[in-house]
């Protein structure tokens, strides 16, 4: 019965169903014929009547009062007149142009010293004198200009370094090059000092060290001078008052309470208002400061009706400059990091590629100043560079501070994680000199600064944002595998060299700070300026290996033979050294020319030849002499013969320990060639 009733409700729906269905249908057709009609316009269509005709009124034209168009007065016209009628790259070049012809041409740029610091060739020494360059030619910033102040050092962890000393000279500290910053550093020198000063910035704002960090290294604060911390007896830590136990040295790199020394009398020397002055002139936003003094809470709050905050903003506005060339806010001038798209950036690289390639075009600073005109570096003979870095930390597989052999060569703090095999292993001087990765340095970073992974990846796509933009903050370092080195390279290094303003050789250091202060119009220079800081540990001692090996003929001419590309880029660059000194006037001057009389540069001697160079170790004096060094090598060291002169002198460190230690021991078997 239930399934008669469930046929009965069915029967029931299914005609509903079938009415939708045909209403739908007759929709869909009436639809579609009112829509065909709609789109023919005017045509009669056979089933429909003819449209009604329309109506149409005259319109009425409102009276117009003529009225006289305001004389147009002709203006100058100005920069920004051109921003909506060219193409940005084209606006870029007509603002170029028009500046040119105005004759303020550079007027808001920033020297910057672009730094190639050879490792182990006097480079952190001569640091000094590249700040000084930065400051004379500097002039508009030079009274609020921390490069101007000596011993500056804002961040303790490292005194020898860019982002810790002077934000104005590229490449202190860093074993890196990229020598297509010839021509992009004279032309975007200001987008890349805006792209790297916050790291410079985040030290600088910040409050001076407390007594508490002092006292951790044996130091307070002079109560008769403020921010010079001195050693003080072990009761003044303790919080009972004791007299100062004498000044502080003011050499940097003496260690970190040295530093933390340094950083703390910066704020004498360079006080927070001079600071503040030197970001508004070089163009940090003010909204950038305010953070960082809030941050660091050398302000209270970020109220700057009071306090500190108003002190600093009246600062501030009195020397900033106008808000668009301002790193914050507006993104103009700052140098991106690689990939990010920056039209100011791009016009920059497109220039100093112009200037390259000699094509004109009106930039405010690439022409007046030139390919390489910013750049500066120091070099030294290959096989002493070789030697100095060989016995100092980070510099050789025993101290391998820059993972050039990961799980083969380590860190001296890592030994104890590797297995003894590796981790206790200590490589010869001579094994040293068979690795590629140390291998003509000169060479590489003159001649070869683009083939390494980093730089390749910057260029991959040429004339894009990354490849505009990445050479100004990406370089090759000078210690990696270069094996496929030949005489190109060597060429392209001499040339590199050439277009430098400045190639100073350590041999000559004296007479190299003469000569970059001619160049770069230097003329407060100092005597300490013709000293170099951090002397090497390794030469003072009684018992020197490293000089012995200097003094060992063998070991001249196995490192000759290793460095045989760097020995031409060196004489060659030598006798550049030479003819520029001659130009400047300097070459005669009886301090310079005793210094190269001294040693043997400017002369006969011809750094290119093994003869020249390691012939002279092979003399019947030069042998004594390394006889002598070698004596002093005894166990135990010569201080126990100096506190017991009664007991017997130890005998000499026999040959079979120097070749085991070092590989080498020249007997005196050979006589230099005629």
């Amino acid at each position: 019965m239930a399934a008669a009733r469930s046929r009965k409700k069915q029967n029931g729906v299914l005609p509903w169903i079938a009415l939708l269905l045909l209403a739908v249908v007759v929709a869909t057709f009436v639809y579609a014929h009112v829509h065909v009609v709609s789109q023919h316009g005017t045509a009669v269509h056979p089933h429909m009547p003819p449209p009604r005709a329309r109506q149409l009124e005259e319109p009425v034209i409102p009276t117009m009062i003529e009225t006289p168009a305001p004389s147009q007065t002709k203006r100058k016209k100005t920069i920004n007149d051109i921003t909506n009628e060219l193409d940005p790259m084209d606006r870029l070049l007509e603002q170029s142009r028009m500046r040119a012809e105005r004759g303020d041409v550079c007027a808001d740029d920033v020297f910057i010293v672009h730094w190639t610091h050879v490792p182990k060739a006097g480079g952190t020494a001569f640091a000094g004198m590249a700040k000084k360059i930065s400051c004379a030619r500097n002039p508009a910033i030079a009274s609020s200009n921390p490069c101007c102040v000596r011993d500056v050092c804002v961040a303790e962890g490292s005194c020898h370094s860019t982002a810790s000393t002077c934000p104005l000279v590229q490449g202190i500290g860093k074993h890196t090059s990229n020598m297509g910053r010839l021509a992009l550093v004279p032309c975007c020198g200001r987008e890349w000092y805006l792209s790297t000063v916050i790291s410079f910035l985040r030290y600088a704002i910040r409050p001076a060290p407390t007594d508490d960090e002092l006292a951790k290294f044996g130091l307070a604060y002079d109560p008769h001078r403020p921010y010079h911390p001195v050693k003080v007896k072990k009761e003044r830590l303790t919080g009972k008052s004791a007299a100062p136990m004498g000044a502080l040295a003011a050499t940097a790199g003496m260690g970190k309470g040295t530093q933390l020394a340094l950083r703390a009398k910066g704020y004498a020397s360079w006080p927070v208002e001079k600071r503040v002055e030197f970001f508004a002139k070089t163009g940090v936003n003010w909204a950038e400061l305010k953070k960082r003094l809030t941050e660091k809470r050398m302000a209270p709050n970020d109220d700057e009706s009071t306090g500190l905050l108003k002190e600093l903003r009246a600062v501030y506005d009195r020397v900033a400059l106008p808000k668009n060339m301002t790193y914050g806010g507006s993104q103009k001038h700052r140098f991106p990091r690689p990939g990010e798209p920056s039209l100011q950036a791009r016009f920059c690289a497109k220039s100093s590629r112009d200037l390259v390639e000699g094509i004109d075009r009106p930039h405010e600073c690439c022409h007046k100043r030139g390919v390489g005109a910013s750049s500066a570096t120091m070099i030294r003979q290959p096989w002493v560079r070789g030697v100095s870095a060989y016995f100092y930390r980070g510099h050789n597989p025993n101290y391998d501070a820059y993972k050039l052999r990961p799980g083969l060569w380590v860190h001296p703090n890592d030994r104890k994680l590797y297995p003894a095999l590796i981790g206790q292993k200590t490589y010869t001087f001579k094994e040293y000199l068979g690795m590629p990765e140390y291998q003509n340095v000169i060479t590489k970073m003159f001649g070869d600064s683009a083939e390494c992974p980093q730089v390749q990846h910057c260029r991959r796509k040429p004339g894009s944002d990354i490849s505009a933009t990445c050479d100004m903050v990406t370089g090759c370092h000078g210690y990696r595998n270069t094996t496929y080195l030949n005489e190109e390279h060597i060429d392209a290094a001499v040339e590199s060299l050439k277009a430098h303003a400045f190639v100073g050789l350590l041999e000559a250091y004296n007479a190299s700070v003469l000569l970059a202060a001619a160049e770069f119009g230097v003329h407060n220079l100092e005597e300490d300026d013709f000293a170099q800081s951090r002397p090497s540990a390794a030469l003072q001692a009684d018992c020197s290996p490293s000089r012995v090996l200097r003094a060992d003929a063998d070991a001249c001419r196995a490192a000759f033979s290793a460095y045989s590309l760097d020995n031409i880029v060196y004489e060659r660059a030598h006798r550049l050294f030479c003819d520029r000194l001659d130009v400047k006037g300097l070459l005669e001057r009886d301090d310079v020319r005793k210094e190269l009389t001294k040693r043997k540069l400017c002369g006969e001697v011809d750094y290119s030849k093994v003869e020249h160079v390691c012939g002279p170790l092979e003399t019947p004096a030069a042998f004594e002499k390394l006889k002598t060094l070698r004596a002093a090598c005894v166990p135990g060291g010569l201080g126990r013969l100096k506190k017991n002169p009664r007991q017997p002198p130890p005998l000499p460190r026999p040959r079979e320990w120097w070749l085991s230690t070092y590989g080498y021991h020249y007997d005196g078997d050979r006589t230099p060639a005629s």
